[in-house]
């Protein structure tokens, strides 16, 4: 019966076994039972690793299966949300287009660049057309001058004849009639009698008409005041008529001397703009005189304003834009010249009420030009230019509308707009298995009122605009600040699935408009259902209510939401992955279980579901298949186990007798040469240790005094070297600087040459603009006797009057860009003279400088070369005791080494007798020599220890036991070795 007391009496006949047999039954016991007891084990553990095979690979299979979809649908989602950005960019991108800024610039006028140069275009035509104004003038007045030459001339000696006349004399300002009886005047030898038809030559005043062409009229004094009433004239009234019998009174309406009369009534000549019969002329009146030098009347020669060599016309011809135009008023706001003719005579402040002209009328006293912007009723931004010429007393404007100037440049952008549509949409493509196919399927641009203005439609550019002003999305971009994605819809123009990204144009925080891309859905599904996910795997997208927009089976029209809770799990994956999760998961759907992977998609506001699905079972299949294999391996590999195993116990029993045996034998010689030789290791050891011991001490005292010594010179050498290369760079930085105090010097030198010579180049530029000036004037001369000649050419020289002029314009202003550059080179030649007298001065100060810093050079040179020289005596004593502390370092180095080596030497050879005592004790034939030497004293000489005391000592502290000893160790003092205490227990039966 199997009992303790029957393994016990077991023990107790192996213990009496000799050495060989326990040796050799032991190693066929390590043999046999492990192999069994692994063969059983392992039998055991493969039945059950391979259910959990099983079920780790299905459970890993199905996880494979969900990170499979899983990628499937990451990169369902990189493409659909690639296609997406593009179309939100591309539309982001034509927004921020510049040449749909300038035409929303353009169109609204709120560009300052662009109305700055319009504002200089609009001020370049106005001095233009005033500069031709001042030519006209200068011009009539010279014409004027012929004609009063010419008139005087014809009137020679004039008096007042014996002839009386009675006039009814008009007014010309009140229109004021009275009778006045005058003496007829005479000139010469020819009396003027009073003469109002065209068709009765009249003396003087025709013959001027004839010949010059300007108007004639001599006046003859009505009364003391000085009244002056017209007796002969070639200037019509408003019948038609001569305009005889008219005076100018010599006090106004007003009360106020009337100048001409005045003037003339001094004995001087009236000359300028007057007021003649019914309109404005440009005049010239001197007293006519009889032969007692006495004042009779006046002559008078004059040109209409207006008429003057096509100045009205030319007005009237400039356009600003589209509906700009210049006009005329004069300083009482009366309109002169107004290409609308019924506004002539007008006051142009009671007519143009939205402009500022009652402040132009104002600023005019101020300033002769100018040019202010104002807002009309529908908020469109304006301008009145101005410019006053006081000569003719007129108000010379242009008014218009800063959006009417920009026509050119909107249409322009505008056309430039529609290519830059026109190449996206064509580079908008995408590869297909059919083909190659455009993205999207409309581009427009709408304005602030939501009305299309350009429209783009499957390519082509529509005339089928309309209004989008009432739709979602763009009452949504209205009040967005970037892209607005409407989400996938059917399509009111195209009635297709599109997905539309709107973006708002905004320029100075106002809305302007809103570009709108619309994507052709149908060609991302085409992409998507191209990429073929195994048998039954297929991709699918839905909205953010959940509703169907790209299925295999099913459209956006069908309207399947799968999102409702008759849908089960796949209602409840897609509400998560609608609120924003991505994750996998699986449900049954139309009579078939299946796996999902989904990743929310950021649309808008909302989120869409791009997702993979596939069949369950076409993902586990594989499951299946890896179990069968396992079951039939398993049962093949415990077949060859057993057969295994019993072959090797059979071996292992007849290999472990044979080394058991042998080892046994070898042990038994080995034991005795080990222990003598131990003895004597043990002894040689300690002599050693004692010695390297005493060496080492010497050595490290020794140097520790070379350490310290060596310290103290290394840190002296260290600070006379610093002190060596501070004053060899401080000489260094004196020499450098010495150079660059002379490098300044010679380029300050050189500086008060090209100064000079600066100098004298402005004084030969100042001769040469004396002689573009001399030229200038030269030219003018020749420009007014040019035009003299043209006049009196007659018609036919009308055209080389106006080159004339231009020439004459030319020459005064290059008479005046030659005054300004004089003067501006004046003061640069003053300002370079005051700066080479400066850098004249500063020479002389770099020149003391560059002496001293030579100088202080040389001082900190020998210091330098003094300090060097120290430093190489330092640095000698320093490495030679140097090399005397590596000697000693490495002699006491060498001594704690080999004193180390002897105490690990001896501590080892203790070590080494303890376990060959013991191995005697196991083995139990050793000699009695043997086991003498184990129990005798350690021998040496100094330095030699004794053995450790023997501590009997019970297997399991002394209580219920197999009754065998184990051996109990204990810590040596010196050597740190342990030391063997030997079993009280007698090997003799062994």
């Amino acid at each position: 019966m199997f009992s303790v007391e029957s393994l016990f009496l077991e023990g107790e006949s192996f213990m009496r076994l000799t050495f060989k047999a326990k040796l050799v039954v032991l190693c066929v016991a390590l043999v046999a039972i492990p192999l069994i007891a692994s063969t059983a084990i392992n039998t055991a553990l493969s039945t059950s690793q391979s259910k959990h095979l099983s079920d780790f690979l299905s459970t890993s299979l199905k996880e494979s299966s969900l990170n499979f979809l899983a990628a499937l649908v990451e990169a369902d989602h990189v493409f659909v949300n690639d296609i997406v950005t593009r179309t939100e960019e591309d539309a982001l991108r034509l927004a921020a287009s510049a040449n749909l800024k300038e035409y929303i610039h353009a169109l609204s006028g709120t560009d300052e660049n662009l109305n700055a140069i319009f504002r200089d275009q609009v001020m370049a035509e106005m001095e233009g057309l005033v500069q031709n104004l001042r030519t006209q003038h200068a011009y009539v007045l010279k014409q004027l001058n012929m004609a009063l030459n010419l008139a005087r001339t014809s009137v020679g000696r004039s008096d007042l004849s014996t002839i009386t006349h009675t006039w009814h004399a008009v007014n010309q300002f009140t229109q004021e009639s009275r009778s006045v009886e005058l003496p007829l005047l005479q000139l010469g030898a020819q009396i003027l009698y009073p003469t109002e038809a065209f068709d009765q030559q009249v003396p003087v005043v025709d013959d001027v008409k004839k010949i010059t062409g300007s108007t004639c009229t001599i006046f003859q004094k009505m009364n003391p005041q000085g009244d002056m009433l017209r007796v002969a004239t070639n200037v019509e009234n408003s019948a038609g008529a001569r305009a005889v019998g008219t005076y100018i009174p010599a006090v106004n309406p007003d009360g106020s001397p009337n100048p001409i009369v005045a003037t003339v009534l001094q004995g001087k000549t009236f000359q300028g703009r007057a007021f003649v019969v019914d309109d404005w002329y440009q005049t010239i009146y001197e007293p006519l005189r009889n032969a007692s030098d006495e004042i009779i009347g006046m002559l008078y020669v004059g040109d209409r304003i207006k008429d003057l060599a096509g100045i009205q016309s030319e007005l009237l011809k400039r356009r600003l834009g589209r509906e700009g135009h210049f006009f005329v008023m004069d300083s009482s706001g009366s309109v002169v010249i107004h290409p609308e003719s019924s506004l002539i005579g007008r006051n142009a402040v009671e007519s143009f009420p939205d402009s500022p002209m009652g402040k132009v009328l104002t600023l005019i006293r101020e300033e002769s030009t100018g040019l202010l912007e104002h807002q009309d009723e529908k908020g469109r931004k304006g301008f009145l230019a101005y410019h006053y010429f006081k000569e003719w007393d007129w108000v010379v404007c242009a008014a218009g509308r800063w959006d009417d100037m920009a026509v050119g440049v909107r249409e322009n952008a505008f056309r430039a707009f529609r290519e830059e549509m026109e190449a996206l949409w064509n580079v908008a493509t995408v590869q297909t298995a059919d083909g190659e196919r455009p993205m999207y399927t409309q581009v427009r641009f709408l304005d602030a009122t939501g009305s299309e203005i350009l429209k783009m439609v499957e390519g082509r550019f529509s005339d089928d605009l309309g209004s989008r002003a009432e739709e979602a999305w763009f009452l949504s971009a209205v009040k967005a600040e970037s892209v607005v994605n409407s989400g996938v819809e059917i399509a009111r123009n195209t009635g297709k699935p599109e997905m539309r990204a709107v973006v708002p144009v905004r320029e100075y925080g106002t809305f302007q408009g809103a570009v709108v891309i619309n994507l052709d859905w149908s060609v991302v599904w085409q992409i998507m259902k191209a990429e073929k996910h195994g048998q039954s795997g297929y991709s699918w997208v839905c909205n953010d209510r959940g509703v169907l927009i790209s299925h295999p089976k099913y459209s956006l029209s069908d309207g399947v939401n799968v999102s409702e809770s008759s849908y089960g799990d796949l209602a409840r994956l897609v509400k998560d992955g609608l609120s924003g999760n991505a994750g996998t998961g699986g449900y049954f759907f139309e009579g078939e279980d299946k796996f999902m992977a989904y990743k929310p998609l950021k649309v808008g506001t909302g989120h869409y579901l791009v997702t993979t699905s596939m069949a369950q079972d076409e993902l586990l299949a594989m499951v299946r298949q890896v179990t069968e294999r396992l079951n039939r391996d398993r049962l093949k590999s415990m077949q060859w186990a057993a057969a295994v195993v019993l072959s090797m116990v059979g071996v292992g029993i007849v290999a472990a007798f044979l080394f058991g045996r042998g080892i046994a034998n070898s042990i038994s010689r080995a034991v005795e040469g080990l222990t003598e030789g131990a003895d004597q290791v043990a002894a040689a050891s300690g002599q050693v240790s004692a010695s390297s011991q005493q060496l080492s001490e010497g050595a490290s005292q020794q140097a520790a005094s070379l350490e310290e010594s060596s310290s103290a010179i290394e840190e002296m050498a260290s600070m006379t070297r610093q002190n060596a290369d501070n004053a060899k760079e401080a000489a260094q930085i004196a020499t450098q600087s010495g150079q660059k105090f002379t490098n300044a010097s010679t380029a300050l030198q050189s500086l008060t040459q090209s100064m000079d010579e600066i100098s004298k180049a402005s004084e030969e530029t100042q001769k040469i603009i004396k002689t573009i000036d001399e030229i200038a004037f030269q030219t003018n001369l020749l420009s007014l006797n040019a035009a003299v000649e043209a006049a009196r050419a007659g018609e036919a020289g009308a055209g080389f009057a106006v080159v004339a002029d231009e020439v004459r314009n030319l020459a005064l202003r290059s008479a005046e860009a030659a005054r300004n550059t004089a003067v501006i080179i004046d003061g640069t030649v003053k300002r370079i003279r005051e700066g080479s007298t400066l850098v004249s001065n500063v020479n002389g100060s770099f020149k003391e400088v560059k002496t001293d810093s030579e100088k202080m050079a040389e001082l900190i040179a020998e210091i330098a070369a003094a300090s060097q020289e120290q430093a190489e005596g330092i640095e000698q004593i320093n490495r030679a005791i140097l090399e005397m502390d590596q000697v000693v370092q490495q002699n006491a180095a060498n001594a704690e080494e080999t004193a180390a080596a002897s105490e690990e030497l001896t501590a080892q050879a203790n070590q080494l007798r303890e376990y060959v005592s013991l191995l005697v004790q196991i083995v139990g034939q050793g000699t009695r020599k043997s086991e003498r030497a184990a129990k005798e004293p350690e021998r040496g000489g100094s330095g030699m220890k004794t053995p450790a005391a023997e501590v009997p000592l019970r297997a399991g502290g002394g209580g219920k036991g197999d009754g065998r000893d184990r051996p109990a160790r204990r810590k040596t003092g010196s050597s740190k070795a342990e030391e063997v205490i030997p079993f009280e227990e007698d090997f003799s039966d062994f």
